[in-house]
């Protein structure tokens, strides 16, 4: 399978044939007018479960009718997809470039069935999905929008390209969503128990953007000085199968049981990761997929921020986020896939680096006392689940 580091690389091989095809298929799409279409969407968001998690949630927000969304992604999401709800899906592999190939024709062929409203492509400045977005959009006769880096908007005919200059990155997914079809819906809300010493810890990230990573060995230190400070406290670190090995280094730490240290990364799945930050007491992470799960589900979650920022995904107020970052006026320096992280402080990553054990350590003791021992849980709406009804956890004092 193609790493998304190296799929971000060809990528950029794609810049020239892009713009070339861009331009001759601008002037082609002005010469024939677009026939009445469905109601249907079809969205491209190949690349970041958080950036789909933050979707789904913005979608349960502003009620929209997913039921007209197909959404065009990695296979690797699929699991996510069924998650979240996204039940019209095409899927691309990326198991080698041949598969790759055949699996953009065979989009190519599933939107001319569609026929869609609307080609949104959220994946932000990619050469590649650029040349999908074009493609897809001759296939179902559809308009296409997407984001350039530009200060102001490309309109054409049937094409818009809309800034990104100045615009977060909710503020981007919320300019798509005004062009979708709404649906009154619900939102059931499920009462579970917290257990008052289960922490889940995420300690690492995918290598998409390696540098939103804190370091492991602050990590451990974390760990240790929350242990002093409550010895009953047992800590579960998540992660992806890819990720075992990376979190076993920290995990062996404890191995003769001083500290209740416990690798799942690569043990839960989806399900099971989303049953355990239900009834945790808190969740420790950094910018990653499952940190937008838990804040789209309602979380107490503690987030170390460094080269991304929490502005930039309408964090700022959401009451069950408690956000953590030095504020370095250089953060954010990743914003979409073609910037280039840690590019101002070459590499030396600062923001992450001078964020101490202590200072976090400090926030949680605050933040944990504001906990209750029990919380209202929104779980995402594809899935079906039997909550195991935990004992009564009475509220615990700390420090």
């Amino acid at each position: 399978m193609i790493a998304p580091k190296h799929l971000v690389r060809i990528d950029r091989l794609f810049k020239i044939p892009y713009y070339l095809v861009w331009e001759v298929y601008i002037g082609l799409r002005g010469l024939f007018p677009l026939k009445e279409r469905s109601q249907n969407v079809v969205v491209l968001k190949l690349l970041g479960m958080g950036s789909i998690i933050k979707l789904a949630s913005l979608y349960q927000k502003f009620q929209v009718d997913k039921s007209r969304v197909t959404i065009c992604t990695f296979e690797q999401n699929q699991a996510l997809c069924d998650l979240l709800g996204f039940d019209n899906r095409i899927f691309i592999r990326t198991n080698n470039l041949t598969v790759f190939f055949l699996d953009n024709i065979k989009a190519f062929l599933k939107v001319q069935k569609i026929k869609p409203r609307y080609i949104i492509d959220l994946e932000r400045c990619s050469n590649a999905v650029g040349l999908l977005r074009a493609f897809l959009g001759v296939a179902g006769g559809s308009k296409t929008i997407s984001f350039i880096k530009n200060r102001h908007d490309r309109l054409f005919r049937h094409d818009k390209m809309l800034s990104m200059w100045s615009c977060t990155h909710e503020q981007l997914l919320v300019k798509t969503i005004d062009l979708l079809p709404k649906k009154e819906m619900g939102s059931e809300l499920s009462h579970v128990n917290v257990q008052p010493t289960k922490i889940l810890f995420n300690i690492n990230a995918s290598d998409y953007v390696i540098a939103r990573r804190y370091s492991r060995d602050y990590c451990g230190e974390l760990i240790e000085s929350l242990h002093q400070w409550n010895p009953h406290l047992v800590f579960y670190l998540t992660g992806s199968e890819s990720e075992q090995n990376y979190v076993d280094v920290l995990a062996r730490k404890w191995a003769n049981g001083d500290i209740a240290v416990h690798n799942m990364a690569g043990k839960w799945n989806l399900d099971q990761l989303t049953n355990h930050l239900a009834d945790c007491l808190f969740f420790i992470t950094n910018d990653s997929g499952p940190m937008h799960l838990a804040a789209y589900m309602g979380v107490p979650t503690i987030a170390i921020w460094g080269p991304t920022h929490y502005r930039h995904f309408g964090y700022e107020k959401n009451a069950n986020v408690f956000n953590i970052s030095l504020e370095l006026p250089c953060s954010p320096c990743f914003t979409d896939p073609t910037s280039k992280a840690a590019a101002f402080c070459q590499g030396k990553i600062n923001c992450m680096s001078e964020l101490s054990p202590a200072i976090i350590e400090e926030k949680i003791k605050h933040f944990v006392n504001q906990v209750p021992s029990s919380r209202k849980i929104l779980f995402p709406e594809g899935k079906t689940i039997e909550l195991k009804e935990p004992e009564m956890a009475q509220k615990v004092k700390y420090g």
